[in-house]
């Protein structure tokens, strides 16, 4: 996102990859380039949404790399305390540029922020409902009567309404209690509250070996006027692994979020495709 103000003649170029390498996230910012000077550097504050971690560790690369400092840049990087405040700080002036949930930015452009999106850095959002398998909540409308923890400045607050009202849920006998993000997790394992709204994990697959991928590769081989082998070949060449996952090994990386070795991971997207691509 950016200020409603006027942009300047020179900004980023971000490749294709680039865009794509952070997950769930929208780039916001208020205010405009301006062309570098050659021997003077510009300032800009940056804010994440978050802690530092996986989605925007690109912006810490981009700064070890010098990426900014080339284009006249001295980034100052800031840990967020959520999307929304993240948002919120851009659009109040606080900073010029950030990283926040898409959905986050628009709800606060909606709202009268002076916000633009600038570009769109994820494939979806990671915003949940999230429950202990022992929490007695097996369907939305079970969150009836139970206490609820959410952070009001996360990317996925906002939209809370907008989940009950499609899933028949009736807030108004929901107990949302109002927690701060670094316990928000810690509430739902010691059962002082049987759901919390986050960003949850994903897993993200790419090819899935089965019949119909099978089948899918014999076509294309009589469409080009070839041997399978060498349309199989082609794509299982194109990954780091020479490998197509299938099935159960998309569901060994689910079963790995679901269990209690990601007690730790919140937010994360894991890509299962054999090193086809990298986020």
């Amino acid at each position: 996102m950016t200020n409603t103000g006027k942009i300047g003649a020179r900004s980023l170029r971000l490749t294709r990859r680039d865009v794509l390498r952070t997950a769930a996230m929208g780039a916001v910012a208020a205010g405009g380039f301006a062309s570098p000077a050659v021997a003077q550097q510009r300032n800009v504050a940056f804010t994440l949404p978050w802690v530092p971690e996986g989605p925007n560790l690109i912006t810490f690369v981009a700064k070890a790399n010098g990426y900014w400092s080339k284009a006249g840049l001295n980034v100052d990087i800031a840990k967020g305390t959520g999307s929304v405040g993240a948002a919120q700080a851009i659009g109040n002036g606080q900073f010029q540029f950030g990283l926040s949930a898409a959905t986050a930015g628009l709800q606060q452009a909606a709202l009268g922020l002076p916000l633009v999106q600038i570009s769109c850095c994820s494939y979806d959002a990671f915003m949940a409902v999230i429950t202990m398998s022992d929490s007695g909540v097996a369907t939305p409308k079970d969150l009836e009567g139970k206490k609820f923890g959410a952070t009001t400045k996360s990317g996925e607050f906002p939209f809370l309404p907008a989940f009950a009202a499609n899933a028949g849920v009736d807030l108004s006998k929901v107990e949302i209690l109002q927690v701060d993000p670094n316990v928000r997790q810690r509430l739902l394992i010691e059962k002082q509250v049987s759901a919390i709204s986050a960003f949850a994990p994903s897993v993200v697959p790419g090819y899935i070996w089965s019949e119909k991928m099978e089948a899918y590769f014999r076509r294309l081989a009589t469409e080009r006027n070839v041997a399978y082998e060498a349309v199989h070949a082609d794509v299982t060449s194109r990954t780091a692994l020479h490998h197509i996952p299938d099935s159960a090994e998309v569901a060994d990386a689910v079963l790995f979020f679901a269990s209690d070795l990601a007690r730790a991971i919140t937010g994360q997207s894991l890509d299962v495709n054999g090193g086809h691509f990298f986020d």
